[in-house]
């Protein structure tokens, strides 16, 4: 069981969650631990948050130029599509309850 965790700042708490994992006994994987690692360093140094900001802003704008290309044709499909007749809403409505229920009572699986 997990204590409750007290910090003054984002930085510490996200320091402060590592620590508790890391001392409980359980091995963290490698991309947790990066991905803490650079939490921390963003809440801490500004530079940080400005360097990573600049080398991701491609990306970002590639992103920008392309996600509607993906999207619009499947927006556009539906908003041409018929409306599904009573038996049809039912049976999809059927689909995903079940499929939800079985969801949460299939076993978890932890690596």
């Amino acid at each position: 069981m997990m204590k409750a965790v007290t910090a003054t700042t984002s930085g510490e708490l996200v320091i402060s969650v590592c620590m508790q994992h890391l001392t409980s006994g359980r091995h963290a994987k490698p991309q947790v631990i990066g991905l803490l690692s650079l939490t921390t360093l963003l809440f801490v140094s500004d530079r940080m948050l400005n360097l990573l900001t600049r080398l991701l802003s491609p990306a970002v704008g590639f992103l920008d130029r392309w996600l509607p290309c993906i999207f619009m044709p499947y927006i556009v499909a539906a908003a041409m599509s018929t409306i599904p007749t009573g038996t049809q809403l039912i049976k999809a409505l059927a689909f995903i309850v079940s499929s939800f229920i079985l969801v949460l009572h299939a076993p978890i699986c932890v690596l």
